[in-house]
């Protein structure tokens, strides 16, 4: 087929597209995606249909409500589940009027805990095309908060299988998010973050901690400030009685460690005692994870005193150091 005759197919594609039903469109991509006879044809045929309605907030609406419409009982969901990456790579911040539609599909669906994976990849890849189409860094900022606070809405009256999976959702945004527009939303964040975390009605704080565990990585030494605020929050989770939310809170706190050795070094008398506490713990995974925190600490702090001060007054620093926050003769 030459190049005339390539553009003329194209043409009638488009053609015969804008001339049916987005709706029906839909439903026709997602039998096919179903029956596994044609699948990449019929993500091509959604791209398509999303494209020329890319415009009409009133089509593109109507093309989520058929998605989730014919995705009710559809064995193969996980797979249809990357019209969402195709929505935010083709609409961009044209997606923000039917964000919250999305999320509360989302919602509804990570009730079965199979999906959570898959919703929360989705959102991350989703979430990654949103950004890079806003321009404006305040537009970001007030766009990713929006979608926090819905997320976390979402917590706040769900079940457990819903808030672990939405925590998942959540993590994936935050890994996917600019770090200068997390930054920028980083007080209000974290405000609200602490207080799901500390809830009697939080039944997904291991997960909670993985969401700052990202956020760390992501914002680093502007994190410092909250640190007086979250880190008796951790040392008390490490003696919770779920054996994934003590694991959860000492990951956090060694990633507190290594992105903030300075700004942590201060406690450092409470966070190795707790640690050494958990020396001992029954679950062999937070044994692990405890001492793994305490070699981390070990090495993160005794390599900030010795690039912060002279060499002969550092050995003694850090001989202090040892001697008093990790017990030599227990390690």
């Amino acid at each position: 087929m030459n190049s005339l005759s390539k553009y003329r197919a194209t043409l009638e594609t488009i053609s015969r597209a804008r001339s049916k039903d987005p709706k029906q469109q839909i439903a026709n991509c997602l039998r096919k995606i179903e029956s596994a006879t044609s699948t990449h044809s019929a993500f091509e045929e959604l791209k398509t249909t999303v494209r020329l309605h890319a415009k009409s907030s009133e089509k593109i609406s109507s093309i989520v409500e058929a998605f989730i419409a014919h995705t009710e009982g559809m064995n193969r969901y996980k797979e249809a589940l990357k019209f969402f990456n195709i929505m935010g790579e083709v609409l961009g911040a044209n997606l923000i009027p039917v964000i919250p539609n999305i999320l509360a599909h989302f919602k509804k669906r990570c009730e079965d805990s199979q999906y959570h994976v898959a919703i929360s990849d989705s959102l991350g890849i989703m979430g990654y095309h949103l950004f890079k189409g806003i321009g404006n860094a305040k537009d970001k900022a007030n766009q990713l908060l929006s979608i926090i606070n819905q997320l976390l809405n979402f917590i706040k009256h769900s079940s457990k299988n819903v808030q672990i999976g939405i925590s998942m959702c959540l993590n994936k945004l935050i890994k996917n998010s600019p770090a200068k527009t997390l930054i920028t939303t980083l007080s209000s964040f974290v405000i609200n973050l602490l207080k799901f975390i500390q809830s009697s009605t939080t039944k997904c704080t291991a997960q909670l901690f993985d969401v700052l565990i990202t956020l760390l990585a992501s914002v680093k030494q502007n994190f410092t400030p909250y640190i007086p605020k979250f880190l008796p929050v951790l040392i008390d989770s490490m003696k919770s009685q779920t054996m994934q939310v003590r694991k959860a809170a000492i990951n956090a706190v060694y990633v507190l460690i290594h992105f903030l050795p300075l700004s942590t070094k201060p406690y450092a008398s409470m966070i190795t005692r707790s640690l050494h506490e958990r020396r001992t713990d029954p679950a062999k995974d937070v044994r692990d994870a405890a001492n793994e925190a305490l070699d981390k600490a070990k090495a993160g702090w005794s390599e900030r005193l010795k690039e912060g001060i002279g060499a002969e007054k550092a050995v003694k620093e850090v001989t202090a150091v040892k001697s008093e926050y990790f017990c030599m003769s227990d390690l």
